[in-house]
């Protein structure tokens, strides 16, 4: 999934309307934090590498594996642990 930094910043700040000055502190070390974050770029993306056995499918760029179901498969859009997008599937080479 993919959340804009704009979008934090924004509900760090909503969220320092109300805040004591040791949480408004906190909260504008978070705000830098969050503004000098690297983007990701849209052109990462991966595939999810399928096993010939079908019961394990894993990330093309990260290598993490997860138990395959048609569900997951085809409703992961990004990758729960390297966050690239998943343009598609392909089977594992030998």
């Amino acid at each position: 999934m993919y959340v804009s930094r704009s979008d934090v910043i924004d509900l760090l700040y909503e969220h320092g309307e109300t805040a004591t000055e040791e949480e408004t502190d906190i909260l504008n070390k978070l705000i830098k934090e969050v503004g000098d974050l690297t983007p990701m770029r849209e052109q990462e993306a991966s595939y999810w590498v399928v096993a010939p056995s079908a019961k394990e499918m894993s990330c093309e760029r990260c290598g993490e594996t997860f138990a395959m179901n048609k569900s997951n498969l085809i409703r992961w859009e990004y990758c729960p642990c390297c966050g690239r997008m998943i343009v598609g599937h392909k089977p594992e080479e030998d």
